[in-house]
């Protein structure tokens, strides 16, 4: 045995499994430009007529995203210019400050209520989204289905039609009424704090900023992985529904 194999550490069984998982399930079907296609048919025929309510849902995600910056300003506030941490202040001064501790106070309890609203809000429109593109999806997979000869459920397991009708859609409404939602708040956030940052302090902006390439490098680096894993998971569980009904 080389020095090599020897420092190289040898795969556990769990890592084993799941190659193995992968490699039968991977997806070896040659389709250029398909995934685009389909992004821009879900789009066009089942998100751009609910793009109000979508709109609505993503403001009041961004409101919740920015709820720490307007807490940590109103801290900032009680500390710099009301309680005044660090300087020796008389007596009257205090009991003046402190009317406004309890302004403040009633302020942050106040936008709490507030932030309980927009949460609430959100996640009835992402609900709705959600359950909309949904019934959308089902529909038309049912009416197509209607349509299609026999010969064609002669040849096609049961279990990967259930896996396409219950679990491919479910992803779907995932990836519209949560994940794209939640990276468009989370991108606005992240320039909201850049900006803050740059005004405050642009040096350590500039320095935060360093991070964000190897986040891109390494965000593409695994977005192929996770692809591959993605599609190994879901046609593993046809597989299951497969068995499943064989079984029964």
């Amino acid at each position: 045995m080389t020095e090599a194999e020897m420092t190289t550490p040898r795969p556990s069984i769990h890592q084993r499994r799941l190659e193995k998982i992968l490699e039968m399930y991977r997806d070896r079907e040659s389709r250029p430009g398909a995934e685009r296609r389909h992004l821009l048919r879900l789009w066009r025929e089942f998100i751009y007529p609910l793009r109000l309510r979508l709109a609505i849902g993503l403001l009041f995600t961004l409101l919740i995203q920015i709820q720490p910056y307007v807490w940590s300003y109103m801290m900032k506030i009680c500390a710099d210019t009301i309680l005044m941490v660090g300087k020796r202040l008389p007596p009257q001064v205090i009991e003046q400050h402190l009317h406004w501790v309890i302004i403040l106070f009633f302020v942050n309890c106040g936008y709490h209520v507030l932030n309980t609203v927009c949460l609430w809000q959100n996640n009835y429109h992402l609900t709705v989204i959600g359950q909309r593109v949904v019934f959308e999806l089902r529909k038309e997979l049912h009416q197509r289905l209607q349509q299609l000869p026999l010969s064609f459920f002669d040849g096609m397991q049961t279990g990967r039609l259930l896996s396409v009708v219950v679990d491919d859609v479910e992803t779907i409404r995932m990836s519209v009424a949560n994940t794209s939602v939640q990276v468009c708040a989370s991108a606005a956030m992240l320039l909201i704090g850049f900006t803050i940052l740059f005004i405050k302090n642009w040096p350590m902006a500039c320095t935060a900023m360093l991070a964000l390439p190897l986040y891109v490098l390494t965000f593409k680096l695994i977005r192929s992985k996770l692809r591959e894993a993605n599609i190994a998971a879901r046609r593993a569980t046809s597989t299951l529904y497969s068995t499943m009904e064989e079984r029964i």
